[in-house]
């Protein structure tokens, strides 16, 4: 049995090493965990900033920001450093998939960077622990709230399924 509690969890005196670790330590996963990480969108709040600059942009480059975002959380808090994708493609063009290539980019490193803070690092496993162990269900839930939190409902139908391990840009 663990001398770990939910409180060490919250406030970072234990660092999490993976979403497993939830179950090993607790057996199931305690209310109090299961209501820091509910709504997802509340995961969010560790990248506020990152998530403003992203709203700013326009459409096509927000929705690929969103996705780096999702995506740089989860490999992030897993340690699979920052992910990549290529973008490419867009209707506009190829000045466009520069654009939306960027905006991932920088929603990726900015995300998967801030998971350096225990605190932040432990909200995001302990969401993948809610969410089944499954960080496709947590990259998915992730998009979907950013998305909501500037009303692109375009967006998120868009990608209402996005593939794990290998992050789409566009």
């Amino acid at each position: 049995m663990s001398d770990v509690t939910t409180d060490d969890i919250l406030n970072g005196a234990h660092a999490l090493t993976t979403a497993a670790e939830v179950l090993e330590i607790f057996g199931t996963l305690p209310e109090s965990l299961g209501v820091w990480v509910e709504p997802v969108g509340g995961v969010l709040n560790v990248i506020g900033m990152v998530v403003n600059t992203i709203q700013a942009l326009e459409t096509e480059e927000r929705g690929a920001g969103y996705r780096g975002t999702a995506y740089g959380l989860v490999y992030g808090a897993l340690g699979m450093g920052t992910p990549s994708a290529t973008c490419s493609g867009s209707l506009k063009g190829a000045d466009q998939d520069k654009l939306d290539q960027d905006a991932f980019d920088k929603g990726a490193s900015q995300a998967a960077n801030s998971m350096g803070d225990t605190v932040s690092r432990n909200r995001v496993l302990v969401r993948i622990a809610k969410d089944g162990g499954d960080p496709g269900i947590t990259v998915n839930s992730l998009y979907q709230a950013l998305c909501a939190s500037s009303d692109d409902q375009a967006l998120a139908q868009a990608y209402s399924s996005l593939p794990w391990p290998n992050p789409v840009c566009a």
